[in-house]
Formats: structure tokens, C-alpha cells, sequence
């Protein structure tokens, strides 16, 4: 099985093909922004350095947010577009898994993932003992937010592309490790496959993993209010 992924939706651009357990190519940058302008012709371009065509991709994945509002709708629509060009499932994942993933499960250490915003916030996810909480906070509010949550004392092990601005903000008796990264393609096209071959019907999967946007928070921008118009009574 072909699985091409990519992500725009962090700090930068990342894309990996993947057969089964082999890596036939990856690429991962940082860039603040111009993924719209790199990811097709990166994509163009791993295809045909392995000597692939679009139509032998089995399945498409792509990250599906919290992240930058503009970057999650580039990997999105790409998404989307190929896999409705190349009747190929399209399978979205969110960043929190895949650095979650990243991370691995050889400890025992909460694990506090943070995707830059690009905002006053961060994106958080706290993870321990299989229970789930996010949030958009400031860095500087995050540790209260923390100290609400039961870890027997354990300190956190923190990963994702935010970390370097949040752990300023944290007493170091609160982090077991640090983790500044984007996501890695590699690790995005694995979770797609798995979750395509756990499943018995790839429009399941499909369905149960969308390729619809993760937003934390709404966005900035909200739509215009319906003017009301007074007529007045005139007599031609």
C-alpha cells in the first residue's frame, strides 16, 4: 500500500511517501509560510525522483489541525483534490496524534503536546492514563491549567512545534523532557495506513477520519452582520 502524507498545517512543510514499512521519500522544512507554494511541486517532485505517478498512490493523508488557520486549509484542499482526482481514500489526522505518535509510548511521563498558533495561545493537548483535555492558553496561564490535572506528582514531557514558547513560562519541576519539533511526515503516513488497514471498509475509515479542519478556537475573522435597511414611505 502507497501512502502519500503531507502537512501544512504547523511551522512548516512536510510530505512522506510510504510502501508498507519502507520509506520511499520524505521532506520536512520549517516556513512561516509559501506551503501553498511548495507542497504540489514537492509532491510532484518525491513522486518522481521513486518513479511513481499520482495514479499509483493507494491513499492520501493529511493533517487535519489545530494549527495555523491558512496551513491547515492548504494541506486540506490538496488533500481533498487528490484524492477526488484519483478516487483514493483520503484520510486526515490530527497533529495532536501525530505527536503524540512521535513521542511513543516508552514512558511513563504525562505528555503535554503544544502546536504553535501563531496567535497569543498555543493549541495544548494534555494526555495521561488514556484521558484527553485541550485547550488554547496563553503560555504564561498554562501551568495553572496543569496543576488541575491529577498526575500522581509526575512532571510532563512536552513535544510539538509551540514548546520552545511555552516552557519559558513553566517551573522546571513541571517538565521531564522537551521535544521542539514539526511534525514528522514519516510518522503522519504511518497513522494513516494503520488506520486504513484496521478497517474492513476504506469508506469507513474514511468516514471516521475525515479530511475536515481541527480548529481549537474560533477564528478571528467572523462574518459581516446583516445590514438593515429602512425604506422610507415616499410619494412619487
Amino acid at each position: 500500500m502507497l501512502i502519500l502524507a503531507f502537512d501544512t498545517a504547523t511551522g512548516g512543510c512536510g510530505l512522506a511517501v510510504l510502501d508498507g514499512d519502507r520509506v520511499l521519500a520524505q521532506r520536512r522544512e520549517a516556513m512561516s509560510r509559501g506551503q501553498a507554494e511548495v507542497l504540489i511541486p514537492w509532491i510532484g517532485e518525491a513522486l518522481a525522483e521513486i518513479g511513481l505517478i499520482p495514479a499509483d498512490i493507494s491513499a492520501i493523508g493529511s493533517t487535519t489541525g489545530p494549527g495555523a488557520f491558512t496551513g491547515i486549509r492548504i494541506g486540506l484542499a490538496a488533500a481533498r483534490g487528490l484524492a477526488l482526482a484519483l478516487e483514493k481514500p483520503g484520510i486526515g489526522i490530527g497533529c495532536f496524534d501525530v505527536f503524540a505518535a512521535m513521542a511513543g509510548k516508552d514512558t511513563d511521563c504525562p505528555l503535554l503536546v503544544a502546536v504553535e498558533s501563531k496567535r497569543a495561545e498555543l493549541y495544548l493537548e494534555a494526555r495521561y492514563q488514556g484521558d484527553r483535555q485541550q485547550q488554547a492558553l496563553a503560555p504564561a496561564d498554562t501551568a495553572k491549567w496543569l496543576n488541575t490535572i491529577d498526575t500522581g506528582g509526575k512532571p510532563w514531557h512536552l513535544i510539538g512545534d509551540g514548546v520552545d514558547r511555552l516552557v519559558k513560562d513553566l517551573d522546571p519541576a513541571l517538565v521531564a523532557g522537551c521535544e521542539q519539533t514539526l511534525p514528522d511526515p514519516v510518522i503522519l503516513a504511518r497513522l494513516a495506513q494503520e488506520r486504513l488497514t484496521a478497517g474492513t471498509d476504506p469508506a469507513d475509515v474514511v468516514a471516521q477520519n475525515p479530511l475536515n479542519p481541527i480548529y481549537i478556537r474560533p477564528a478571528d475573522a467572523k462574518p459581516a452582520r446583516a445590514a438593515r435597511v429602512w425604506l422610507a414611505d415616499t410619494d412619487a
